[in-house]
């Protein structure tokens, strides 16, 4: 995560407020994930819903939830992977379309949060998201593991 907001403040030529993390993991989306992800990277990140008086040198964290309205240079996206995105434990099968349809609108919205750049991230060992699976086979999404 660290590098990637290092590249996207070279080649934007941005500030931290203008690059926004969202994550899809639950426990980051907390004052302790806020202090684990800025402890990990060594960048200080605020949660958007909850520190509206952060410093301008820290970069926004928040839940898809939290983001709706708000646009920034650029966008990371923060464990879009199978199992969480969309949720597959404790789904019946009924409930699955409902489940994908959430997820796929999660996803949008974060997404269009960005206005020059987006980046995706997800567990490898969980697998890729099968809700992005249409935009790698269209080539509208490239797929790189680090």
């Amino acid at each position: 995560l660290g590098h990637h907001i290092g590249d996207i403040m070279r080649t934007l030529q941005c500030k931290s407020s203008d690059i926004a993390v969202i994550t899809f993991e639950d426990t980051l989306a907390t004052l302790q994930g806020v202090e684990r992800l800025s402890s990990q990277t060594g960048k200080q990140f605020f949660l958007l819903d909850s520190e509206p008086n952060s410093q301008a040198k820290d970069f926004p964290l928040a839940s898809p939830y939290a983001i709706n309205g708000l646009e920034f240079k650029a966008v990371i996206l923060l464990g879009v992977d199978e199992g969480r995105v969309p949720q597959t434990a404790g789904t019946s099968d009924i409930s699955k379309h409902f489940i994908n349809y959430s997820a796929y609108n999660l996803l949008y919205l974060a997404s269009s949060r960005a206005k020059y750049k987006l980046i995706i991230l997800g567990n490898k060992l969980k697998g890729i998201s099968s809700c992005l699976d249409h935009s790698i086979e269209t080539g509208h999404i490239a797929v790189i593991e680090h």
